[in-house]
């Protein structure tokens, strides 16, 4: 049977308020990022009721909160059950891209009882894909004058965003992450790729995992974590074009407060010659 969106939402969402901590997180995406991991994560809110967790929570947010959490987490720093309260405070029921996915096995120590969602694609197009958009724009962001603001304007802790080009722990036989990989050409990353997906199928029992294609839509998610299917089609997120007006939008910004801040510099620089030469001309002593 179908059932309509706002039927689904509003009652995985009381239901999702009567869960305990320890069974929060539903569903652990271990998927790269440039998977579908954005339509992913709508299609989990509309099944899951409560939210689903993606790195532009951190990119978006209000405060500090969010990039204090992974710091911490990334430095071990944190309990089980100040983890589980975190996810708990913010009603987040799955978590997709990075830094979530940098961290399943972590997060499979938390919440044992969580299914796994890999989310996979062509190897060589996703390699052009993470080339093109997000590895560009990090190119980007380590060049004057986007290097000056863009850790505090893409509110990445140093030691999350390291992550990227070195790798988490865990992927046998890898010693770089997505950007280290995609930096040193096609092979290396295809490689990086599949070493990944088979680290991730060594690691999480096969009844436990699903390996998901977003164009296969619904059925094999929803059959997976056990949910009706909706009766709207599967959300199909234009991700490269999100993220390519993301990092434009931070490129922009850059540009702007580094032109204000020279204006402003020429400003009180021209002012201070000019109060200077007026002090020669009147021959003061100051």
């Amino acid at each position: 049977r179908d059932y309509p969106k706002d039927f689904l939402f509003e009652n995985n969402k009381i239901l999702s308020k009567m869960v305990s901590r320890d069974e929060q997180i539903i569903a652990i995406g271990a998927g790269l990022p440039r998977t579908g991991t954005l339509s992913t994560r709508t299609a989990l809110g509309m099944i899951l009721g409560g939210t689903c967790y993606h790195m532009d929570e951190i990119f978006f947010a209000d405060d500090n909160e969010q990039r204090d959490f992974w710091y911490k987490f990334d430095q071990g720093q944190l309990s089980h059950d100040e983890i589980k309260d975190f996810f708990s405070k913010h009603d987040y029921r799955a978590g997709v891209d990075y830094p979530f996915a940098c961290f399943y096995k972590k997060f499979l120590e938390v919440y044992p009882n969580a299914k796994v969602i890999l989310n996979v694609r062509d190897p060589v197009r996703w390699y052009v894909s993470v080339r093109d958009t997000i590895y560009m724009s990090w190119v980007d962001s380590k060049t004057a004058p986007m290097s000056w603001f863009s850790s505090w304007m893409l509110g990445l802790p140093r030691e999350i965003e390291r992550v990227w080009f070195y790798g988490p722990d865990g992927v046998e036989g890898a010693d770089t992450g997505v950007y280290g990989a995609v930096r040193a050409g096609e092979a290396a990353a295809v490689k990086f790729f599949n070493d990944w997906v088979a680290e991730v199928k060594r690691t999480v029992p096969e009844e436990n995992l699903l390996i998901f294609r977003v164009a296969d839509g619904w059925e094999p998610l929803c059959k997976f974590l056990e949910k009706p299917i909706p009766s709207e089609p599967f959300p199909n997120v234009n991700d490269t074009e999100f993220q390519l007006k993301k990092f434009n939008s931070i490129k922009v910004r850059s540009w702007a407060l580094a032109t204000t801040i020279f204006a402003g510099i020429a400003v009180a620089g021209g002012f201070l010659l000019k109060a200077s030469s007026f002090r020669k001309f009147l021959r003061l002593p100051f």
